[in-house]
Parts: structure tokens; sequence; C-alpha cells
């Protein structure tokens, strides 16, 4: 994302550059059309250099909207990285990871896996598809994406059998096997690929701790 930055700023300062030049030329053109006998020449410096100023604007106006992309671009992956914190935080809750009968025959709930950042990136329109970077982050985002919804409504499913049951054996059969499910294990790999994906393309992401804060 550096080059991309440096590409805002490029436009941004080369869009200012070419203004504040043609506004010395238009300037220059009006200021001599009365007292000049070559009018044709100022009025050419005072039509070109609005021409340019233009063209300095455009340029300037998209580097300011390519920044405004990549900062939002910026804060979405970091929006990710902390939303793939907290769901490895609930991966590892004592639902998931108990063999206590205290737990395991237990009427607790299990946690839902967070996925509202990985829908935000999904549905931005920000990251294009054609460039391999940034169609990595998307196709991962999506199977982690998947992967969250099906395992929560499994978890849900669970839920319901805890509930509408007293037979704590039971349960607690029921319980050793999530962990084992084809499901919950589907879960464990796009968890542990996107984050890989993550430690290699956007670094940068995790070296805030969300969680630490």
């Amino acid at each position: 994302m550096g080059q991309m930055c440096l590409k805002c700023w490029l436009f941004i300062i080369g869009g200012g550059l070419i203004i504040g030049l043609a506004g010395i030329f238009a300037t220059y053109g009006w200021n001599n059309l009365n007292r000049s006998k070559h009018k044709l020449k100022c009025w050419l410096l005072i039509v070109g250099g609005g021409l340019f100023i233009t063209i300095g604007g455009i340029c300037a106006t998209n580097g300011w909207n390519l920044l405004d992309r990549h900062k939002q671009k910026k804060t979405l992956i970091v929006g990710i990285t902390h939303e793939w914190e907290i769901n490895e935080k609930l991966r590892n809750d004592p639902l998931f990871m108990a063999s206590e009968d205290a737990v395991l025959k237990s009427w607790l709930l299990y946690p839902r896996f967070k996925r509202s950042a990985l829908n935000s990136v999904l549905t931005s329109g920000l990251f294009n598809s054609k460039i391999p970077r940034e169609r990595s982050i998307l196709i991962a985002t999506a199977n982690y994406e998947t992967t969250i919804a099906d395992v929560n409504s499994r978890l849900e499913s669970s839920d319901n059998f805890v509930l509408s049951t007293s037979d704590k054996e039971a349960i607690k059969k029921h319980r050793l096997n999530i962990p084992k499910s084809e499901g919950f294990q589907s879960f464990v790999e796009k968890h542990k690929l996107f984050y890989e994906l993550i430690e290699r393309d956007y670094k940068w992401a995790l070296a805030s701790k969300f969680l630490d804060q």
C-alpha cells in the first residue's frame, strides 16, 4: 500500500504545482493584456493558464480521492485483522477446549464468531479483483466469512439442542464432538489461512494488538 500512497501524493503535489505555475502565466497574461502590443500572446497565456489550472485541479482532486480510498482500505484491513484476533480468542473459549464435566455438561452457550468487518470488505467496492494482491484478500475474506456463517449456524443448532434436553451425558457427548466436527475443522483451517495471508501481504496491520488496548 506504500506505493499507492506515493502515487496519491504525486498526483496531489503535481496537480498543485501545475495549478501554481499555470496561475502565474494566466495572471501575467491578464495583467499585460491592456498594455501589451502582443495581445494574442496574452490571450494564449490566459487561456492556456486556465486550461492547465483545470488539468492541475483534476490531478490534485484525483490524488485526494485516491488517498481517501487508500485510507479507507487501510481501515478495512485493520478491521478484519482485529476481527481475526477476536475470533482467535473466541476459538479458545472454554466450551471448545473443555475436558471437565462441569463445563461439558453445563447449559452454557457457545460464542459466535465475528464477521461484520469481513462483510464490510466484501461490500465496500474498494478492492479491485483485477489486482492479484487485492483479489487474494477478497477470495480469502469471502472463504473465511462463508465458513464463519456456516459454523455459527451449526453452533446455534448445538445451543438449541443443549437447551432442549436435560440429559447431561448427551450434552457432554455432543460438546466433545463439536471441535472434531467437519464444520468446525473447516473454520479452523480457513481461520489459519486467513491469518497467513494477512501476515504475508498486510503485516503492518498486525502491529497494533486490538485486544491489548
